[in-house]
Order: structure tokens, then C-alpha cells, then sequence
């Protein structure tokens, strides 16, 4: 009895889980291509990166943020190939889904950041109409456009970092201006010899 109870406590927990397992595994295999296909980009290897890279970016399936990932790469081995139609493509899907993306400029190459904001400007021009006529003899006045940043990168850090040196120069500082410790005036230098 025990046997048969495990057996069918198996089989439902795999009939229910077994949905989630090729995911999880098309996600985790699409990581590693990830780190392969940036193995190859680092060796001056564009295609095969590309090919490493073809599969997961084909899958639908895909979590977000992996696909972030494997378009940053594609389009970094697009423009090494001069492909920029190619690579202006994967800059847009990649903006398209986060649109509030931020390049890393000490890790990504300056033709990759030139891209992201040529497109990013780009599609903001093809979302704003060229022309607006208005009936209106008074338009309202404009409105300011507020970004969200869903977080501060490593920007932030670097400003943390430096306020917190900031910071405690000035408690060494004031530390050192107020004590009580008496400090000894520098001798004068010794008095020369009388001359000739």
C-alpha cells in the first residue's frame, strides 16, 4: 500500500507540474546560451554567437528578462558584423519591451549605446504626431514628462559611494580641527654659521 500511495503522489504531482518544467528548463538553457553566445562575442566569434543565440530568441515563451539579455548580445554581434539594420532591429524589440532601458556604458560598446539612443528617439518621433492642429485659441500649457526608473543601476551606487566618502572626510575632518590634542609648531630652521 505505502508503494502504490507513493507512486500515485508522484504521478500527480507530475501531471500537475509538468507544464512548468519545459520553461523552466527552455529558461535555464537559454541562460547558458546566453554566457556561451558572450564567450563567443568576446572571441571575436560573431556567428556562432548568433547561432547560439537564434534558438531562444525564436521561443515565445521566453521570460522578459532573459530576452533582454539575448537581444543586447545579438545586437552588440550585429553592429561587430556592420549588420546595423540587423542590429537596429534587436535594439528596438529590445525596447519595446523596456522601453525604460538603461545602457551600461562601462560594459557595453559605444556603437550599441549610439543605437539605443538613435532608436529610442526614433520611436518617440513615431509616437509623437508631426503635426497637431487645434481649434483651441488657448492650448493648454505643456505638460512635463516624467520618466519612471524602476532602479537607480549602477549610477546610484557610484553617488552612494561617493556621498558616503564625502560624508565621513568630513566627520575626519572635523574631528581632526577640534581636538584638544596639542600640536607642536614647527621649529624654526637652525641659525646659519656667522660669515667671513
Amino acid at each position: 500500500m505505502p508503494r502504490s500511495l507513493l507512486l500515485g503522489t508522484v504521478a500527480l504531482f507530475a501531471t500537475v507540474l509538468w507544464p512548468v518544467f519545459p520553461a523552466l528548463a527552455q529558461t535555464d538553457d537559454c541562460a547558458a546560451a546566453a554566457e556561451t553566445a558572450d564567450g563567443h562575442y568576446q572571441r571575436g566569434r560573431f556567428d556562432d554567437a548568433l547561432a547560439t543565440l537564434q534558438p531562444c530568441l525564436d521561443d515565445p515563451s521566453l521570460d522578459d528578462e532573459t530576452r533582454l539579455q539575448l537581444l543586447r548580445l545579438a545586437a552588440f554581434n550585429y553592429l561587430a558584423k556592420d549588420l546595423n539594420e540587423d542590429a537596429e532591429q534587436a535594439v528596438e524589440q529590445l525596447l519595446t519591451l523596456n522601453p525604460s532601458y538603461e545602457v551600461n556604458i562601462l560594459e557595453d560598446p559605444p556603437p550599441f549605446i549610439r543605437m539605443v539612443g538613435e532608436v529610442r528617439e526614433a520611436m518617440s518621433a513615431a509616437d509623437t504626431p508631426s503635426v497637431v492642429v487645434r481649434n483651441d485659441p488657448d492650448p493648454p500649457p505643456p505638460q512635463p514628462v516624467v520618466t519612471p526608473q524602476t532602479s537607480g543601476g549602477p549610477k546610484l551606487g557610484r553617488w552612494i559611494l561617493l556621498g558616503g566618502g564625502l560624508v565621513a572626510g568630513g566627520v575626519l575632518a572635523a574631528v581632526l580641527l577640534t581636538s584638544e590634542t596639542p600640536v607642536d609648531p614647527i621649529s624654526p630652521p637652525p641659525a646659519l654659521p656667522p660669515g667671513n
